[in-house]
């Protein structure tokens, strides 16, 4: 254009690639706090009205027949499944020592977050861990899956300040009324894994426009090849949604 200066184009050029790089940074690290907040919000404000505080059992989903004896759960028949809702109302922070055993597969959530998982074809099949609960109410989550003949799940705990395990009392339990539970907990599933990837690939582009060199993006290309990777297990073994077809034991311990 006639009468332009010439450095004013390139100055605008650096204006833009600078609010691009701040616009991708932002968006990356937007994204990454909407994955930390995904299940805090959903359980805050979705979940916890539905709390039933004067209804102390758990919730139980399933096709086929099945028994609840306090917190012990039973599948009639073989190859069966079922998972169990509740509220675990903590009465004091500490360590809490967990037991969980099972006939067939079995696993157990804390708060959305798998604490111990156990498979294979096996009578008696035993977990332990130790965690740090604060008091209050925590969103608690039983999958039983069995395989042959009658399968069980039971969950023992030693609060803390106590020397053995006693059985998951059901006066600790809050009942939840929730009618689409399972809708939610997949919500929060995908949505944490978009946000994520979404975080990741941001964050990808940002460091590629920015230092424009083969061997950053060769390694980022990597680390998201590897949270990729991750989510197609996921999908593929449904460990982030309703039943766990294969997952990792955790070898019981002493305390």
């Amino acid at each position: 254009m006639i009468g332009q200066d010439p450095q004013v184009a390139p100055g605008r050029m650096v204006q833009k690639r600078t609010f691009s790089l701040y616009f991708l940074l932002g968006g990356a690290l937007l994204l990454f706090l909407f994955y930390l907040a995904f299940w805090p919000l959903v359980w805050r404000v979705v979940i916890l009205p539905h709390v039933r505080p004067d209804k102390h059992q758990v919730r139980v989903e399933s096709s086929t027949p099945n028994r609840v004896e306090n917190t012990f759960l039973f599948l009639d028949k073989p190859d069966s499944s079922l998972t169990a809702y509740a509220v675990w109302q903590v009465p004091k922070e500490g360590f809490y020592h967990i037991r969980l055993t099972c006939d067939d597969n079995g696993k157990m959530l804390i708060d959305n977050r798998p604490i111990i998982t156990l498979f294979g074809i096996n009578a008696q099949n035993v977990g332990e861990t130790t965690q740090w609960l604060t008091p209050g109410p925590h969103f608690l989550e039983l999958r039983l899956d069995n395989i042959l003949n009658q399968g069980w799940l039971r969950i023992e705990v030693a609060e803390p300040g106590q020397a053995s395990y006693s059985f998951m009392s059901t006066d600790e339990l809050s009942y939840l009324e929730l009618g689409n539970i399972e809708t939610w907990l997949d919500i929060v599933s995908w949505g944490k894994s978009f946000c994520l990837l979404g975080s990741l690939g941001l964050l990808l582009i940002w460091t590629v426009v920015f230092f424009r060199r083969w061997t950053v993006l060769i390694f980022f290309s990597l680390l998201l090849s590897l949270i990729t990777g991750e989510l197609f297990i996921r999908i593929v073994y449904w460990d982030g949604g309703r039943k766990t077809s294969g997952a990792r034991g955790i070898r019981p311990s002493n305390f």
